[in-house]
């Protein structure tokens, strides 16, 4: 069954594993990219997103390709686009729209109650997707497919989770030759994730909804050093590439992976690369492992130094903590930025100047 991923202009990874893993259980993944401009969490203007609406040649596209089905990833930013595009698919084409991504799995009944989607997919969709596919070939029981959200009439139903696929390494690589296809212009950086998890449980994260579904101590698991360094290498046969970006939401929050990965990398990538991590987890050997294996820069999530909000969003480091971690990387000749959030419950002006 031919099924066509939608995704807006970025890379997304998560769409490139699924497309990866569909097509190792006989289906065929296509990729269509729409620019979607001016209409993110970042910039966003309804006057220029239309006048800068690709919405007719990302439907020829379609079109040409003729899938059985189509897949959209949808950030809670991004819903109102994917319903846009979900209804103009299904008046043209007349082909089932599949909605996955964090906002179905924030508000699943929600997603469907609202928005255009013949079905969605909550938390990991790989397992799902696939025997969804099946169903929709063959035929078969909707009930019977794993993490699905849809319709029976009026009611909105949620089939049972799947296991969570704990064995990471046994997953077939990101389809990044699909992206590549449509998107030539991709430049020189490659995107990876070594990981489906963080320790932590910040209220305002996508990682405490995920705690909710699976429970505390279920939910997360990690690729080997050796299969994240293995894509790497794989990659560079492919594509030339000078930098590499790590997606994980914490990279340094396992010691001990971080010490396999630190000299693997930096004798068979070699490459600098940038990644994300918190101020609880940049002690001395973090540090040297991150200079060892080459990363050039690293994003520190703060989110905010004031007390009482951080008890709100639920972060326990100290202030002493973020001047110790950024001292640490700054010797170590690694650039650094942080994020802060605005906007969080009780904050005030004064709050953001600290």
């Amino acid at each position: 069954m031919k099924i066509l991923f939608l995704k807006p202009g970025f890379e997304h990874l998560g769409v490139l594993h699924l497309a990866s893993y569909v097509e190792q259980q006989g289906h065929t993944p296509q990729l269509v990219v729409d620019p979607v401009l001016f209409a993110d969490s970042v910039f966003n203007s309804a006057r220029l997103s239309h006048l800068m609406d690709y919405g007719e040649p990302v439907m020829r596209k379609i079109a040409e390709l003729k899938p059985d089905a189509v897949g959209i990833p949808v950030l809670s930013a991004g819903f109102a686009w994917a319903n846009t595009r979900a209804r103009q698919i299904k008046d043209r084409l007349g082909v089932p729209v599949i909605f996955g991504g964090p906002h179905c799995t924030a508000v699943p009944e929600e997603t469907m109650r609202t928005g255009e989607a013949d079905y969605a997919f909550v938390a990991d969709a790989e397992i799902g997707m696939a025997r969804l596919l099946d169903v929709l070939e063959k035929g078969g029981d909707l009930g019977s497919v794993p993490n699905l959200i849809w319709r029976n009439g009026d009611a909105v139903v949620t089939n049972e989770l799947a296991p969570l696929i704990r064995d990471l390494d046994t997953l077939p690589f990101p389809a990044k030759d699909l992206y590549y296809d449509a998107n030539p212009g991709h430049g020189t950086a490659y995107n990876i994730i070594s990981a489906r998890y963080c320790p932590l449980r910040c209220k305002f994260c996508y990682n405490a909804t995920m705690e909710k579904i699976y429970g505390a101590k279920k939910w997360g698991s990690r690729r080997s050093p050796a299969n994240v360094v293995a894509e790497l290498r794989e990659g560079k046969t492919k594509r030339r590439f000078n930098y590499v970006r790590f997606f994980d939401d914490l990279f340094t929050a396992d010691e001990a992976w971080l010490s396999e990965f630190a000299p693997m990398y930096a004798r068979d990538v070699n490459v600098p690369y940038h990644c994300s991590l918190h101020p609880s987890f940049v002690g001395p050997k973090v540090v040297e492992a991150l200079k060892l294996s080459g990363c050039r820069e690293v994003q520190m999530g703060v989110e905010t130094v004031a007390p009482d909000t951080k008890k709100t969003i639920r972060r326990g480091e100290s202030l002493d903590q973020i001047r110790d971690g950024l001292a640490r990387l700054k010797a170590a000749g690694i650039r650094n930025s942080v994020d802060i959030i605005i906007g969080l419950p009780g904050q005030e002006v004064d709050d953001l100047r600290q």
